[in-house]
């Protein structure tokens, strides 16, 4: 095998692992968890509910999460979801 041969080779075993790499970031799930009226769980992160009735989420939180937990506090409140819910992304 020659050298350019081997080299589109390896390019090939790591786009197709980079594509699975991808697959499998696209099969992850959010985990939101109610725990009360003002707290709530995202991935194991706190996110609660403060005086001014605010939701103050986890610095850590990625956009899919933040996004993810704005539409699970939509799906609560038109139509009455509680206690625990993932989300496939």
């Amino acid at each position: 095998m020659s050298l350019y041969e081997l080299q589109q080779q390896q390019r090939q075993e790591a786009l197709a692992a980079l594509e699975k790499a991808k697959q499998l970031e696209n099969a992850k799930a959010i985990v939101i968890e109610q725990l009360n009226d003002d707290l709530y769980l995202v991935d194991g992160m706190q996110v609660h509910r403060d005086q001014s009735g605010n939701w103050i989420g986890n610095p850590k939180m990625n956009p899919a999460q933040i996004a993810t937990f704005q539409r699970h506090l939509q799906a609560v409140e038109n139509f009455g979801v509680t206690g625990k819910a993932e989300y496939k992304l």
